[in-house]
C-alpha cells in the first residue's frame, strides 16, 4: 500500500496520521533545489527569450516567412507551456510544504484548466516543430512547390488545424486528471511546532482506464513525430547533397568548401529537433513506462525528466540565435536599431526575402563564407 492510499485511508473522516506519511508528503531535497531554484530560472529565461523571439519577428517584415510563423507559433506554446506547467508548480512550491498540492488552485483550476492548457501547448509544440521540418523540406527537395506550401491561406489552415487538434486531444484527457480527493488530517504531536496545514489535495484520474489512455496519449503522437521528423531530416539532408553536386558541377566548387557549407546548415536545420525530442525523451519514456503499471521509484529520474521537458521550451530562440546570423541579426536590428544604423552591412542580410531553395541558401552561405 502507497503512502498517498494510506494518507486516503487515515485522513478521510479527518483522523490522525503518522509523521512518517506527512513527510512523505514534503518535498525531497533535490525536489526543493529543483522547484526552488531550478525552475523559477528557467521560467523567467524561457518567457524573456521566447516573447524577445515573437517581438522580432512583429518588428521585422523581412522575419515574417513561413518558417517564422510556425517558430512564432511554437514560442507561444512554450509560454504557455512554461507558465501552465511549470509555474504552476512553482507557486504550489511558494505556497504549500506539499508536493503537487491542488488545494492551491481548486478543483476546476487545479486539476481542469491548468492541465488543459498545458496538454494543448505540449501537443502544438510537436505539431509545429513538424511543421518546420515539413516546411525546411518543401524549401531543400521541393522548391517548384514551394509556392503552393508558402501560400498564406495553406499557413493559416496548419496553424490553425494545429491548435484545434491539440485542443480536441488535450480535452479527452480531463478526466484522467479531473477527481479532486480532498484530505483532512489532525497532525502528530511531532509536527506542533512545524506549519503543516491540516488540509491536502491530489488530482487524480476518475479512473485507472483514464489514467492508462492518457499516458498512451502522450506518448502515442511524440514517437510517431519523431519518426516523422527523422524521416524528414534524412530527405533534408540528402537534397543538400544533391544541391552541394549540382552547384560543384556548374561552378567548380572546391570539395572541402562544400562539405564544410553543408555539414553546417545540415547542423543548423537539424539541431532544433534533436534537442526538442531528446528533452522530451525521457518525460515521455516514463510516461510509457507508467501505462504499462510501471513506476520510477527514483526520484533524480523523475526530476530530470521534468526539468528536460521544461528546458525544451527555453532553449529554441537561443539555438536560433547561436546557430544563424541571419536570426543574431535580426536580434540586433530589434533591440539595438542605433547599432545597426552605424554597420548597415552587417544587419543587412535580414532585409532580403529568406533563401527559398537549397541552391540560393546554399550561395548565400557560400558569400558569407
Amino acid at each position: 500500500m502507497s503512502d498517498y492510499e494510506l494518507l486516503g485511508e487515515k485522513a478521510s473522516n479527518c483522523d490522525n496520521i503518522t509523521m512518517e506519511t506527512l513527510q512523505s508528503l514534503e518535498y525531497t531535497p533535490v525536489e526543493s533545489f529543483t522547484c526552488g531554484v531550478i525552475m523559477p530560472i528557467l521560467l523567467v529565461i524561457g518567457i524573456v527569450d521566447n516573447i524577445a523571439f515573437m517581438w522580432v519577428v512583429a518588428r521585422l517584415p523581412a522575419m515574417r516567412t513561413p518558417t517564422n510563423c510556425y517558430l512564432v507559433n511554437l514560442a507561444v506554446a512554450d509560454v504557455l507551456f512554461l507558465v501552465f506547467a511549470m509555474g504552476e508548480k512553482v507557486w504550489i512550491y511558494i505556497q504549500s510544504p506539499y508536493q503537487s498540492d491542488a488545494i492551491i488552485f481548486g478543483e476546476i483550476l487545479g486539476c481542469v484548466i491548468f492541465p488543459l492548457l498545458s496538454d494543448i501547448s505540449y501537443f502544438a509544440s510537436l505539431c509545429f516543430v513538424t511543421l518546420v521540418s515539413f516546411e525546411r523540406y518543401i524549401a531543400v527537395c521541393r522548391p517548384q512547390s514551394r509556392n503552393y506550401f508558402q501560400r498564406r491561406l495553406f499557413i493559416s489552415l496548419m496553424c490553425i488545424g494545429s491548435w484545434a487538434i491539440s485542443t480536441i486531444l488535450s480535452a479527452t484527457l480531463i478526466p484522467g486528471n479531473a477527481r479532486y480527493d480532498f484530505y483532512c488530517f489532525n497532525l502528530p504531536d511531532e509536527a506542533s511546532n512545524e506549519t503543516y496545514p491540516e488540509q491536502f489535495a491530489m488530482c487524480n484520474a476518475i479512473k485507472e482506464g483514464w489514467r492508462i489512455y492518457g499516458n498512451g496519449l502522450q506518448t502515442l503522437p511524440f514517437f510517431l513525430t519523431l519518426l516523422l521528423n527523422i524521416v524528414l531530416y534524412v530527405m533534408i539532408v540528402r537534397g543538400l547533397n544533391q544541391s552541394i553536386k549540382r552547384l560543384r558541377g556548374h561552378q567548380g566548387g572546391k570539395k572541402d568548401q562544400d562539405t564544410r557549407i553543408r555539414d553546417q546548415i545540415a547542423r543548423m536545420l537539424i539541431l532544433n529537433g534533436v534537442v526538442f525530442f531528446v528533452c522530451l525523451a525521457p518525460f515521455e519514456l516514463s510516461s510509457l513506462i507508467a501505462m504499462f503499471g510501471g513506476q520510477l521509484d527514483v526520484h533524480w529520474v523523475t526530476n530530470s525528466g521534468r526539468v528536460l521537458s521544461y528546458l525544451n521550451s527555453v532553449v529554441n530562440p537561443i539555438i536560433f540565435t547561436t546557430m544563424s546570423q541571419r536570426y543574431r541579426e535580426a536580434f540586433k536590428m530589434a533591440f539595438l536599431p542605433h547599432w545597426c544604423y552605424k554597420i548597415d552591412d552587417e544587419c543587412s542580410t535580414t532585409n532580403g526575402p529568406p533563401p527559398s531553395t537549397s541552391n540560393t541558401y546554399i550561395r548565400m552561405t557560400k558569400a558569407k563564407a
